[in-house]
């Protein structure tokens, strides 16, 4: 049992429109979906300032699929368990580094020959076997070129056997696979060459005297091929899973877990209470409240009786419509009054946990990124909520023990 705060909101649409059941599931996948974002950017800066360098976190270029429970995404290492995050999609690094270009390189040329062998109507390689080359070259340290080979080669042997393809055609498609594995070649020489130079650019980069104009070309060249990767998927992807590599024990930890894997959940999970509709507009009620006297009394001939019944309508309605403001008022000065307090909480609760961790990074680029990228997803955050009308009419910091599962 952990105990610990949290936030609850309460939202409601400034209007008597309905939403539909699509309106309300899109608000709910936008905000989630920057509220994660949000929690991610938090969780790498306070990864960096831990002293996590900024090569061993990376994201996967897709999202993670909603109604996949992601139990297995545990006791992940670089060479064992990885073909869970294989589905989901290739690693981007925060910065470039060999571990993540590695693993992407794998992926990749792996994801490619299966595609070929789908073209082939072969029997594609299982996923499975993704655990076995990542072993053989991050485990038993064989060069990525013989192991990108090597997957070539099981590849060409499902063509061989299968029984669907003419004898005089293998031969043929065997020249498909090797010029996937040339390009896959050129990518690894390309790094290689680029890598030269991010040592010397990361060092310009995190230096407050840099300027991003005084980039050579050829940093210019490195940066916007390598540098700009990360965030632009963070951007993207809907629900990006973002990880990172513990360099001591080659295990990779998976941000904001408890919304993926559900025997992960723990606070920072978003809980839905509940989805109710507005009452009547105040409007509706008086009108249905005085027409209902009304049809009482008019049932009466007398015409003298008709004024007299018609004049204390009206004064019935003006007193019921006074009283109403009168509470409206008091309950607008109430409604002060609660988000006044709300803000203090807020504030003492942001002061005492920290929130602001992005601050504290050294080094100027990261700082400079994730801040722009963390005010990205809180612009995004307040147009969802005004484009769907909507006022939060409570918020208030909460205890909560959540019982973690193991």
């Amino acid at each position: 049992m952990e105990e610990n705060n949290r936030i609850s909101i309460t939202f409601k649409r400034k209007d008597d429109h309905i939403p539909t059941a699509w309106e309300i599931s899109n608000f709910i996948e936008n905000f989630s979906s920057n509220y994660l974002k949000i929690g991610i950017i938090d969780q790498i800066a306070d990864l960096l300032n831990q002293g996590v360098s900024p090569k061993d976190i990376f994201i996967l270029d897709q999202s993670f699929d909603l109604h996949q429970k992601y139990k297995r995404l545990d006791g992940l290492k670089l060479w064992h368990k990885v073909m869970h995050l294989y589905p989901i999609g290739v690693p981007y690094g925060l910065m470039p580094s060999d571990n993540v270009f590695e693993l992407r390189m794998i992926f990749t040329h792996f994801r490619r020959c299966n595609e070929l062998l789908f073209k082939h109507r072969a029997t594609r390689m299982r996923r499975n076997q993704i655990d076995f080359f990542a072993k053989l070259h991050f485990r038993q340290k064989v060069e990525l070129e013989r192991v990108l080979a090597i997957i070539s080669e099981s590849a060409i042997e499902n063509v061989k056997k299968a029984a669907k393809i003419p004898a005089g055609e293998k031969e043929k498609f065997a020249k498909e696979y090797q010029i996937v594995l040339d390009e896959s070649r050129s990518k690894i020489k390309e790094f290689n060459t680029d890598s030269v130079v991010f040592e010397s650019l990361e060092e310009m980069l995190g230096s407050k005297k840099t300027k991003l104009s005084k980039l050579s070309g050829l940093q210019r060249n490195v940066m916007d091929k390598y540098y700009g990767k990360f965030y632009h998927y963070l951007s993207k992807v809907s629900r990006p899973l973002v990880c990172y590599i513990d360099r001591e024990t080659k295990n990779i930890e998976i941000l904001g877990i408890g919304n993926i894997n559900t025997n992960k959940r723990d606070l920072t999970f978003i809980d839905i209470k509940s989805v109710s509709h507005s009452s009547p507009l105040i409007k509706e009620l008086i009108t249905g409240m005085t027409s209902g006297i009304a049809t009482v009394f008019e049932t009466v001939n007398d015409e003298q009786r008709k004024r007299e019944i018609h004049q204390k309508k009206l004064e019935q309605e003006d007193r019921q419509i006074r009283l109403l403001e009168i509470e409206e008022e008091i309950a607008e000065q109430r409604l002060a009054q609660e988000k006044l307090k709300t803000a203090n909480e807020m504030v003492d609760f942001i002061n005492k946990n920290n929130i602001d961790v992005i601050k504290n990074i050294d080094n100027l680029y990261l700082k400079s990124s994730l801040d722009g990228a963390r005010k990205e997803c809180q612009s995004r955050s307040k147009k969802v909520i005004y484009s769907n009308n909507l006022e939060i009419t409570n918020m208030k910091v909460i205890e909560s023990k959540f019982d973690k599962k193991i």
